[in-house]
């Protein structure tokens, strides 16, 4: 230090400056106080090399490089803070004294003197750091704004300083990435940075309602690392998970947040400078609320709420009455999206007298009159208003539309521009997709978060309001960060480039990782989302029938998970023995994944040479008994071998569940792995029943009857569809009669999930989602009544990118009818037992989406039927097939 003040050594200086949306000004201060600037676009190249070592996420918006590197001038380090609050103040000096500790293994002291090694403050606070700020030319200016800051580092003094608070906390984060980013034997580099947000509402939204529900520790863990990426809001998708004074009956006992733990929640937030938004779904998806019979009354259908009833409106308005205050943002989100029943049940004759638009607006313009005597500003979300524009007309303009989407697609403008055009603020939801997935495919959600976020950023979005999902409720949000920290990136700095240094800055400066471990590995994962039976990264693989019912056979097809199990391997090996200094536990989240997936393909091949030994020994049993015997003694140990990796991951789950959440959902999370279990140890004593009775001069039974009538099966099957039954029949050759005469008929039927229509006699069906459990048959029998001389119809859709025609295989048991495009292509009408590609069906494609429609007849006993396409390779999103 000099008497002069703190001299930053920062000549010969270069300046990194972004095209673009970014301002390209230096204050004329900061020119004045640094000798020898120079102001240059640098090459992308150049751009590229600079970012290496400066490993900051977000990375900031303009960047000074100077000669040298800082080193401290000792063992201990002053810091003095000037104009903090005292929350904020122990927070940063905390976390400086633990990062310097960690970089230089130095002690860091709070003093008040003039010459401090680190000064952290608002210089309008402080006269004596405004003139120290002055003299080397950084003192924040006006356009810094609240969040803005300036971080100076010299060879040996390091100054942040801001017009605010929360800009001097985020000056402080940015430093302490740099030291964490820069391990020996980097360097810190001489530098002064110059940031502030492009966006002022940056949002991260946790689903805590489709089962798991992080525990308070974690919810501390979640704000501390959103701070530290510069998120600014935070919130909670909520449909019954809060507990009131009012209504304490509707939240699980085990799982319930507390009105006063988010009141905590929200001062625990507030010193990381980060507001909680408060959420509560308010008008679809209200089945678990419905689902108590105390609030039955208040429901047009079993999932949504009735927006006509007073007593619904008096419900809602008690429930924000006390959320409100406990949540410290002046925003709050009802939701109000997915009602998909404003003209069914109860709605259905208002809907055909005021039209449902009018409900709609009718029901969130009551909502937003009781926010805004609550003092909070209504945020909902979009897609009934795109559905029904006119609403913009019946709603306050004050309101504000979240415009959301999770698809990679290179324009959002139709999400955004009704919204914008009718005059309304809006927000943009980008989203990270656990939903039905076994972790998020990046490539998507990173691709999505980017498009959406910059084409947002150009049309003038309010904010942004990240969306983590969690439907299926079998997710870990420690698997989540890179999707998040991508999110923060881009709220701040809208931009486009590579992702190479995106996942650089990110591992050094978040995990201080110079080999970029979680990167590597996720995109490795990620690498399945290309394959057949890991598509989309999806969960339903995992739930898959590994141990035939008693009585019954599966098949494999372990071909189609070579690849699998070659990219698994290529993952894991990444990760082996892998640490980070920081978030380590992330990596274990990570490789229960890998560990997931080497299950799968690993499991299969086991079994199936299981089913192999145990055929060998029933050939052998009346020549080789000793060989049999060890064919059997082989059998057993494959499967119990499968049996034991499945516990283990079981064990893990239950570990890693309980690392972050409380434990309501954990059992019901853990029912697939109990019934999985329990049918493995079933196989396991049927076995070893079958070898003591053979022991004992006894014959094996066959495979069907010990649970390993497994064969090899090669094929992409269609296992997801929209299924509608059973439709009895008064004899089994009334088969041809239509029965969705309600929806055209036959030849005209396009159903969605959920869709309802009414059938003979006005009995009411609706069309469900149904992904067979087994690889070569879509099994009827255990879905549908009645058991014997029935009908029942599948639905699915095959997208091409131009027409041709392809040839389908079909088995049924028994008779079957198949419609390409509402055109008959198909008819067998007989009694048969199921042979997978028994029939040869030709199909016409047209470009574009195609319907395809199969009625299954059923005369008595078993009931199904199998469906794939010839020499095609397929890929599929729930009963959306597409041809690659």
């Amino acid at each position: 230090m000099t008497d002069a003040g703190i001299y930053l050594h920062m000549t010969g200086i270069q300046l990194r400056k972004r095209e673009g949306r970014l301002s390209r000004q230096v204050p004329a201060g900061m020119r004045a106080g640094i000798a020898g600037v120079v102001l240059l676009l640098l090459p992308a190249a150049m751009l590229t090399a600079q970012r290496e070592h400066i490993p900051v996420v977000p990375f900031p918006r303009e960047v000074i490089e100077g000669r040298g590197t800082y080193h401290p001038g000792g063992s201990a380090v002053s810091l003095r803070i000037s104009g903090l609050e005292e929350v904020t103040g122990n927070i940063v000096t905390k976390q400086i004294a633990e990062a310097f500790q960690a970089r230089f293994g130095c002690t860091v002291t709070a003093t008040g003197q003039k010459q401090p090694d680190v000064w952290v403050g608002l210089p309008a606070k402080d006269a004596e750091l405004l003139s120290a700020v002055r003299r080397e030319g950084i003192e924040p200016g006006k356009e810094l704004g609240e969040e803005g800051y300036i971080l100076a580092i010299g060879k040996k003094g390091i100054i942040v300083a801001a017009n605010a608070p929360a800009g001097a906390f985020y000056g402080v984060q940015s430093l302490i990435q740099l030291l964490r980013g820069t391990p020996p034997p980097g360097e810190v580099p001489v530098l002064t940075i110059r940031d502030w947000p492009a966006i002022p509402f940056r949002c991260v939204m946790d689903d805590i309602s489709r089962g798991p529900v992080p525990s308070s520790e974690y919810i501390r863990q979640q704000i501390r690392r959103y701070a530290e990426m510069k998120i600014n809001h935070m919130s909670f998708y909520i449909e019954h998970v809060v507990r009131t004074e009012t209504y304490p009956d509707f939240a699980p006992a085990d799982g319930a947040i507390s009105i006063e733990e988010f009141r905590e929640l929200s001062e625990y937030a507030a010193g990381y400078h980060i507001r909680l938004v408060g959420n509560f779904q308010s008008l679809g998806h209200f089945e678990k609320i419905l689902g108590h019979p105390q609030y039955r009354h208040l429901g047009a259908t079993d999932r949504m709420l009735d927006p006509l009833n007073p007593e619904s409106i008096e419900f809602l308005g008690n429930v924000y009455r006390e959320m409100a205050p406990a949540f410290s943002s002046e925003y709050f989100t009802p939701n109000c999206d997915e009602a998909w029943d404003l003209s069914r049940g109860g709605l259905a004759g208002a809907a055909d007298s005021i039209g449902v638009a009018r409900i709609y607006a009718g029901h969130v313009t009551r909502i937003d009159s009781i926010l805004r005597r609550l003092g909070k500003r209504t945020i909902i979300w979009g897609d009934i208003i795109l559905e029904h524009p006119e609403i913009l007309e019946m709603i306050p303009e004050s309101m504000v539309v979240g415009a959301w989407d999770y698809s990679a697609s290179e324009s959002f403008a139709r999400f955004i521009d009704p919204v914008k055009q009718a005059g309304f603020d809006f927000t943009i939801s980008p989203g990270i997709l656990n939903s039905g997935r076994l972790i998020p495919d990046f490539r998507m959600a990173v691709t999505n978060i980017r498009n959406f976020i910059n084409e947002g950023y150009e049309k003038g979005t309010l904010g942004v309001y990240c969306t983590v999902w969690d439907d299926g409720g079998m997710h870990f949000f420690s698997r989540d960060w890179y999707g998040v920290a991508y999110n923060a990136e881009q709220c701040w700095r809208p931009n486009r480039d590579p992702l190479e240094d995106f996942d650089r800055r990110f591992s050094q400066g978040i995990y201080g990782d110079t080999e970029q471990l979680i990167p590597r590995t996720l995109h490795a994962l990620n690498r399945l989302t290309d394959l057949g039976p890991t598509f989309e990264m999806n969960y339903g693989v995992f739930t898959k029938t590994l141990v035939p019912e008693r009585g019954e056979k599966i098949t494999f097809d372990p071909d189609s998970w070579r690849q699998v199990r070659q990219w698994v391997d290529e993952a894991a090996a990444i990760l082996e023995n892998g640490i980070t200094p920081y978030y380590g536990g992330d990596l274990d989240f990570i490789r229960f994944t890998i560990a997931q997936y080497d299950f799968l393909g690993d499991s299969r091949e086991r079994l199936l040479e299981a089913a192999d030994a145990y055929a060998r020994a029933s050939a052998l049993q009346l020549d080789d008994r000793n060989a049999a015997l060890e064919a059997l003694n082989n059998a057993l140990e494959l499967a119990d071998g499968v049996r034991m990796q499945f516990e283990q991951l079981a064990e893990w789950f239950t570990k890693l569940w309980e690392a972050e959440n409380r434990p309501y959902w954990r059992d019901r999370a853990l029912l697939e792995y109990r019934k999985r279990l329990a049918a493995m140890d079933d196989q396991g004593e049927l076995l070893r029943r079958a070898i003591k009775d053979f022991k004992a001069g006894s014959y094996l039974p066959p495979p069907a009857e010990v649970r390993l009538d497994i064969s090899r099966l090669s094929g992409q099957y269609f296992q997801y569809w929209l299924l509608a039954g059973g439709f009895p029949l008064g004899s089994f050759d009334e088969s041809s009669r239509d029965f969705l005469g309600s929806m055209g008929g036959e030849e005209q039927a396009r159903p969605f999930p959920g869709m309802r229509f009414a059938g003979p006699g006005g009995r009411e069906y609706s069309w469900i989602k149904y992904d067979s459990p087994k690889q070569g048959e879509v099994d009827l029998k255990g879905i549908f009544d009645p058991p014997i001389r029935a009908v029942a119809y599948a639905y699915c859709s095959i997208d091409v990118p131009q027409k041709r025609r392809v040839s389908a295989l079909l088995g049924s048991n028994d008779g079957a009818t198949v419609w390409c495009n509402g055109k008959e292509v198909h008819r067998v009408h007989v009694k048969r037992s199921i042979i997978p590609d028994e029939d040869e069906v030709l199909l016409d494609l047209e470009q574009g989406r195609n319907h395809i429609l199969v009625k299954v007849e059923q005369w008595k006993g078993d009931w199904g039927f199998s469906f794939r396409l010839r020499d095609e390779e397929v890929r599929n999103h729930k009963q959306k097939y597409e041809i690659q």
